[in-house]
């Protein structure tokens, strides 16, 4: 009886010791190489690597700079064609949507979110620029998208909205930007090597954001029920404190020095059979030029090779054709003259 009394006390003790030493010991769920809230200083390069290579690569330049003929594609039989001819499904865009929506409106979102503090000021400026920049890419693409609604988890589909609705977002957005970006408080973090545009320069941060502003005034002077001169009137007032001197650009040089190459160049760099080039050839881009007349121009007559004199004397020999088995000659393929 005495050792179930004792054995009553003790056990609650050995279980509380047993659960504390269990809890520890199967603490593995935990992955301290990919922290689920980095600091905001880190995130700064990734989300910069993120917006310039989702737009300015991938379809949404591919296809555009196709469109508007800054280069031009030799011939129809490439995987390309339906898009020279505007012939895109609904899966052809869904690579495009991930690139922008996913990925930089994620990213400048949450980095906004994040950079509540007032010394995160700074970093919550140059976000809510590409929060602004990106859905205005989003908006031009595809129109009615997600946008108030939007990376919150809570909502597992949020609602899509219109062109204009998502306009007014950007414009509030790129107005907080300008007001954070003109701040002087000496006491806010200003992003340094880390700024992979700027390199910590606010004032020229400050400077695109009123670019910016201009250019979405500009895109919509023309929209059903707008004001155009109303709109004109605010993109000139906007750019009178945006870029004075191509110093101010927000030039992204791609890291590896004299050998880094933009991924648009290295497409059409690695793409002769696709890029009209060479001899004979229009250059890759055809300025104040069709596409089309780009590549129906004459491409200068090959030189002779090793593999093509072998080709032409198989094609001589083989006129008839060979024999097949039923002992009927195939036709002959037709030779060049």
């Amino acid at each position: 009886m005495r050792f179930v009394k004792r054995a009553a006390r003790v056990t609650p003790l050995l279980l509380a010791l047993g659960l504390g030493g269990c809890s520890d010991f199967l603490d593995v769920n935990t992955n301290p190489n990919a922290p689920e809230n980095a600091p905001i200083d880190i995130r700064l390069p990734g989300l910069e690597a993120s917006f310039i290579h989702s737009s300015y690569y991938g379809s949404v330049a591919l296809w555009g700079s196709e469109w508007t003929q800054q280069w031009a594609f030799n011939g129809l039989a490439r995987s390309y064609a339906e898009v020279e001819n505007y012939e895109l499904y609904d899966t052809d865009a869904a690579t495009t949507w991930d690139y922008l929506y996913s990925r930089p409106g994620n990213a400048s979102f949450t980095m906004a979110r994040d950079a509540s503090a007032e010394s995160d000021m700074y970093y919550r400026g140059i976000a809510k620029l590409f929060y602004a920049w990106t859905f205005q890419l989003i908006a031009d693409l595809w129109g009615p998208a997600p946008y108030t609604e939007a990376f919150k988890p809570e909502i597992r589909e949020p609602k899509y909205e219109s062109q204009q609705t998502i306009y007014n977002g950007i414009f509030a957005n790129l107005d907080t930007a300008v007001t954070l970006l003109s701040s002087t408080n000496a006491t806010a973090r200003r992003p340094t090597t880390n700024d992979l545009l700027y390199a910590g320069d606010v004032a020229k941060w400050n400077k695109l954001a009123h670019f910016l502003q201009a250019r979405a005034q500009l895109r919509v002077a023309y929209a059903n029920g707008e004001d155009k001169v109303a709109r004109a009137n605010k993109a000139i007032a906007a750019l009178a404190g945006a870029f004075a001197s191509n110093a101010d650009d927000a030039d992204f040089t791609y890291p590896g020095g004299v050998n880094a190459r933009n991924p648009n160049y290295t497409f059409q760099d690695l793409r002769t059979a696709f890029v009209a080039r060479g001899p004979g050839v229009l250059p890759t881009t055809c300025p104040n030029t069709a596409s089309r007349l780009c590549r129906t121009q004459p491409r200068p007559r090959a030189t002779a090779s090793a593999a093509s004199t072998a080709g032409r004397r198989s094609c001589e020999r083989g006129r008839r054709g060979p024999r097949r088995r039923d002992g009927r000659r195939r036709r002959a393929r037709r030779c060049a003259s």
